[in-house]
């Protein structure tokens, strides 16, 4: 993941949140919800740079936390190692970039905003109808999964390239709404080229595994601007 996927701007305040940084030290979720748990009872002043929300997977709730700059830093703090402070430097410039984008003027901030917003629904569109498309293509082929999970599955991997999740795209930051807008639309148009121009390309692991070889192409390009975290679904 590039380093501004792993922070975003809510409410004019650069954030982070509990399942990022499991991702990115290699936690399991449930243990980071306990080192936060234990720092707010230890703590109480500490409630101001934590706010717990929660995160939608499969129709059911699971708490989740947003932080703040100080919150990862107090958070952090217990986590050891060489891989560990690689990835605390990297959180470290991830908040940098996010503060110094906020101290654009905001009405500039906001109209660049809205238009950048905009074209990410734009672009949304020819991507839903590029899946439905594919879906009717798999099953002449004998695909038998749920509509809901091929699509679920191809939107998982467009979220991950563009460091956006799902719920999150009134709040992420510029940057990352352009790189929804282009992997949207590259992956829209790559579905209808292999459709038209590939049948020997038959599954949708063939589909996912051509996806990902063009999306690394791409974060290439934008010189590893583009945060590839790999394909799956996931929570």
């Amino acid at each position: 993941m590039k380093d501004n996927a792993l922070v975003f701007i809510k409410n004019d305040t650069p954030l982070t949140t509990s399942r990022t940084v499991a991702e990115q030290f290699d936690k399991k979720h449930k243990h980071v919800l306990e080192d936060i748990r234990q720092i707010l009872a230890a703590e109480n002043s500490a409630t101001k740079f934590f706010f717990e929300t929660s995160f939608n997977n499969r129709g059911k709730q699971y708490p989740e936390y947003l932080m703040t700059r100080d919150g990862f830093a107090l958070l952090a703090m217990g986590f050891t190692g060489k891989k560990a402070l690689e990835f605390k430097l990297k959180f470290i410039d991830a908040f940098n970039r996010m503060e110094q984008a906020l101290s654009v003027p905001q009405i500039e901030r906001d109209a660049r905003w809205l238009e950048t917003r905009q074209g990410t629904k734009i672009s949304h569109r020819p991507f839903t109808d590029a899946i439905k498309l594919l879906i009717s293509h798999l099953r002449q082929h004998g695909e038998k999964r749920e509509d809901g999970y091929i699509y679920g599955h191809l939107t998982n991997i467009m979220q991950n390239a563009c460091g956006v999740r799902r719920g999150q795209r009134d709040n992420a930051p510029v940057a990352n709404l352009n790189k929804l807008d282009q992997v949207q639309s590259m992956i829209a148009n790559l579905i209808l080229q292999l459709i038209a121009n590939r049948p020997d390309i038959k599954s949708l692991e063939q589909f996912e595994a051509t996806i990902m070889l063009q999306l690394d192409q791409l974060n290439r390009l934008l010189g590893g601007q583009c945060p590839l975290i790999g394909g799956g679904a996931t929570a």
